[in-house]
């Protein structure tokens, strides 16, 4: 039996990323989402959604992922 017995957890992260336009800023997470996984090859990092939100305002919209 194996003594060394991992648990599997998920974390979420918000990051706040400044970019030119909606196509940049998806390009831009998608490059962090490669990097983690380059780093981390054995664990799992997607890209789930990326979201327009200006400081100090409440009109938060999502942006498409696909180009």
């Amino acid at each position: 039996m194996n003594e060394f017995k991992e648990k599997r957890y998920t974390a979420t992260y918000t990051i706040y990323l400044h970019a030119h336009n909606d196509k940049h800023a998806v390009s831009k997470a998608k490059l962090i989402a490669e990097r983690e996984r380059y780093n981390w090859p054995h664990q799992d990092c997607a890209l789930e959604k990326v979201e327009s939100t200006p400081f100090a305002s409440f009109n938060i919209q999502e942006i498409p992922l696909n180009d």
